[in-house]
């Protein structure tokens, strides 16, 4: 049986084939999937006034949030006009496999270059180069009849919503670049059909949903450990071999990252789930000072010290006491809130704990 594999997570799949099948046996779902349904939401709403050539707003519009509907609207607006625009494909990446199918957002021809665009309701920055989603879009659509006069390809990222205000992103490549990710993605795809494809360690362990349990990253972590164990300072090592050390150690630290990333999910879930896990417990995070009067009353408040607060939204108030607001005044018109709960070590029960652990006894 053919196992199921997506351009979504092409990023991962392609330099570990192994990790849909982890994901199949061991993945965990998403727990919240509100963001994603909320994104799928402004996706329909995009796609529907575009094809109407955004004459009124989908009857869904309402249901999104004021900054998803801005971003609705901006990435709409920024296309609406083009020509010959083709909204919400669904292709198969036949370069790849006649199984393995995209979804394309938006594309179009502008002046020989095939466009393929991408629109991303997330906050953090995703990049256009070398991003094997947008490819697997390019992809598909390069084989088309008609398509045999364009050379140069654009991958573009449209992200709104993104901390960096109307983020955008482009890689552009040709026919050469197009075929030699081709070949790795199929090649990829091929290994990972097979009942026991390879597992391989790296930055695409971060989006791994089965990192928790994955073997490789495991033995890797362990070896990394041995690694930094081992280490005999005062070496006087040659520029080459320190080169060498730092590319080592800096896999080694990317690697444990991961790791502990993955391990610390996996506690939360036991103990938010009612589970024991020793020495560990759900703690408060830091405290933090917000606002508790109207957004007038502290611009009028930084205008009595001689400060401008106005900002895209007023200052913080450490920002504001860093300024030169006074303490005591930013102490009145503002409340100190608890931090959400996080992973923490239990202080009472970590002395214990680690006198007794036999496997740190083992590596001393």
């Amino acid at each position: 049986m053919t196992r199921r594999i997506y351009p979504s997570n092409a990023d991962t799949w392609l330099y570990c084939p192994g990790s849909p099948a982890m994901e199949e046996t061991y993945g965990r779902p998403d727990e919240d999937r509100t963001a994603a349904d909320a994104g799928t939401l402004a996706h329909a709403c995009a796609a529907i006034a575009l094809k109407t050539q955004n004459q009124e707003d989908p009857p869904e519009f309402g249901k999104l949030d004021v900054e998803l509907q801005r971003a609705v609207r901006y990435y709409v607006n920024t296309y609406v006009g083009i020509s010959g625009i083709s909204v919400e494909l669904k292709r198969p990446v036949l370069a790849v496999s006649h199984e393995l199918n995209v979804r394309i957002d938006l594309s179009y021809v502008d002046r020989g270059v095939l466009n393929v665009v991408d629109f991303k309701t997330g906050r953090w920055p995703v990049g256009a180069e070398q991003n094997m989603q947008l490819l697997c879009g390019v992809s598909a659509l390069a084989c088309r009849q008609g398509m045999d006069k364009v050379g140069k390809f654009r991958a573009v990222i449209e992200q709104p919503t993104s901390f960096l205000d109307h983020y955008r992103d482009e890689w552009e490549f040709d026919r050469s670049i197009l075929g030699h990710y081709e070949s790795q993605l199929r090649n990829s795809y091929i290994e990972a059909q097979r009942p026991e494809p390879a597992i391989v360690t790296g930055k695409q362990c971060s989006w791994c949903k089965a990192r928790h349990i994955c073997p490789a990253m495991r033995d890797a972590r362990a070896n990394a450990i041995q690694v930094a164990k081992n280490y005999q300072p005062g070496l006087q090592l040659s520029p080459e071999s320190l080169a060498l050390e730092l590319d080592l150690l800096t896999a080694a630290e990317e690697l444990i990252k991961y790791r502990k990333k993955a391990i610390e999910a996996e506690a939360e879930m036991t103990i938010n789930s009612g589970g024991v896990i020793p020495g560990y417990g759900m703690i408060p995070g830091r405290k933090t000072r917000e606002w508790s009067k109207p957004t007038s009353e502290i611009y009028a408040l930084g205008e009595m010290h001689g400060i401008d607060l106005r900002d895209v939204k007023p200052y913080s108030p450490a920002q504001a006491e860093k300024a030169g607001v006074p303490r005591k005044i930013i102490d009145n018109v503002t409340e100190s809130r608890e931090g959400a709960l996080r992973l923490g070590r239990l202080k009472f029960e970590a002395t214990k704990i680690f006198s007794n652990n036999p496997l740190l006894e083992a590596n001393k």
